[in-house]
């Protein structure tokens, strides 16, 4: 049970990541910023992925921890880039509907 406690944060994130892809996805032709977005939850999620299936692995046995710490750090950097690309789609979102650019065609500000 506490081994389930633990894990499911992790899962969570995954979840959550993988929402993001989907909501993105569905979104690409309402905003220039949702592939930025999309690219982002997409590099998040692959970073779970690997995060999960590693974790899963070691406590299994099939890998041993010295082995996985390169990978452990390609995985962190991806999963940084992808929120750093997340932030940035967001903000060029804000941006967007700050000066009233955010639907197509038009080119008005709002008060």
């Amino acid at each position: 049970m506490l081994t389930f406690l633990q894990d499911m944060p992790g899962w969570l994130s995954l979840l959550v990541a993988v929402s993001g892809v989907v909501v993105s996805a569905l979104n690409l032709a309402r905003s220039r910023w949702a592939p930025v977005l999309l690219g982002g939850f997409l590099a998040d999620t692959i970073a779970s992925i690997f995060f999960r299936a590693a974790a899963l692995g070691l406590r299994s046995g099939a890998l041993e921890a010295s082995k996985v710490g390169p990978a452990f750090f390609v995985a962190s950097l991806l999963g940084l880039i992808g929120q750093g690309t997340i932030v940035a789609g967001l903000a060029g979102m804000f941006s967007d509907l700050r000066i009233g650019s955010f639907g197509a065609g038009k080119d008005q500000t709002v008060a």
